[in-house]
């Protein structure tokens, strides 16, 4: 094998704008680790929506250039440290690490990543459990505690319950003493929310979400509804709200939310408040803070990590046409190997 063959790695380009046929396999140059990065040589890459989001342009306004192509899709994953920067002090090679973070591009073999952002993996957590609980296992240890406190006497609205972060938030939610209603698009869904805690499951294909939310709490409405889907729903999980009620958009598989009135804030005193991961995880000893937390969680049971499926890195195309499919439950999450 000759020295350029060796520096070459396996990776996912995504070629054009567009849908799953877009993620093509390629080889190309290893990173290289700078002063203060690490290089980790990645075990499972964990697809979000947000990837979908990004192979699409889907956040691009109106009038903006279309995102230039190639580029790597992945923010999060599981890896092992095999070289360090000159400056680096919190990792070292051997280290098992998790990582979360903007365009860390982990639809790859390899990834040179920022040392301050590496997660260190307890022992006693598997591969797939870690992969599957990074971004969500944050985004509903967040969710849960820094917009209203929740525990008995709570009622909390959780949409896109089977999901792999609507599971982690029925679960903690009904741990924390809540009242969980979660909604899904099938009554098999129905029984799988109702498993994880769920006090009550609202099928959004053939029931009014705001009539069954009235008829669950003796029209009082939730006290925070956390919403993935957006689109039409976003309204009816508004309307949902009960006096001083707080309802966090986090997500949008349903498409952009319609506009609001912000008079309608009046009504009830409801809130509307965002939402973005990284926000919350600005320093390196919050990150560890909150990742903490959800380790704990895993361990004592609080929360169990679905994993729907994994697909090796050349099928990463076949695995986001999966995460676009309704029927999954759980995390899907990829598996580097040649190509």
């Amino acid at each position: 094998m000759s020295g350029q063959e060796q520096t070459l790695m396996n990776a996912i380009h995504v070629t054009a704008i567009g849908g799953p046929d877009v993620l093509e396999p390629v080889k190309i140059p290893k990173p290289v680790v700078g002063a203060q990065d690490a290089l980790v040589q990645i075990t499972l890459a964990s697809i979000n929506q947000n990837d979908v989001m990004e192979r699409t342009d889907y956040y691009r306004h109106e009038g903006e250039p279309i995102r230039e192509t190639p580029f790597i899709l992945g923010a999060e994953g599981i890896g092992t440290v095999l070289e360090v920067g000159n400056n680096v002090t919190e990792v070292k090679p051997g280290d098992r690490v998790g990582f979360v973070m903007h365009r860390a591009q982990s639809y790859a073999e390899f990834a040179a990543l920022p040392a301050d952002r590496l997660i260190p993996i307890p022992d006693d957590l598997s591969d797939e459990v870690a992969a599957s609980v990074l971004v969500s296992g944050l985004s509903a240890q967040i969710l849960l505690s820094a917009y209203k406190s929740i525990g008995e006497g709570n009622t909390v609205l959780v949409t896109a319950g089977t999901s792999a972060l609507g599971s982690l938030l029925v679960q903690w939610a009904s741990h924390l003493g809540a009242r969980v209603i979660a909604t899904v698009r099938s009554s098999q869904k129905a029984d799988i929310v109702r498993g994880y805690g769920a006090a009550a499951a609202i099928n959004t294909t053939e029931e009014d979400l705001v009539q069954a939310v009235r008829q669950l709490t003796n029209d009082q409405g939730v006290d925070l509804a956390l919403d993935a889907v957006g689109g039409d729903l976003f309204p009816q999980v508004f309307e949902s709200l009960g006096t001083g009620g707080i309802v966090v958009p986090y997500g949008i598989v349903g498409g952009k939310q319609p506009p609001l009135d912000v008079l309608a804030l009046v009504d009830r005193s409801r809130q509307v408040a965002g939402f973005m991961l990284f926000d919350y995880l600005r320093s390196r000893s919050e990150l560890l803070e909150r990742i903490h937390q959800v380790f704990d969680a895993v361990t004592a049971g609080i929360i169990q990590p679905q994993v729907a499926e994994t697909f090796p890195l050349i099928e990463a195309a076949q695995a986001h046409r999966h995460l676009e499919n309704s029927r999954r439950v759980g995390k899907i999450l990829l598996q580097p190997g040649p190509v």
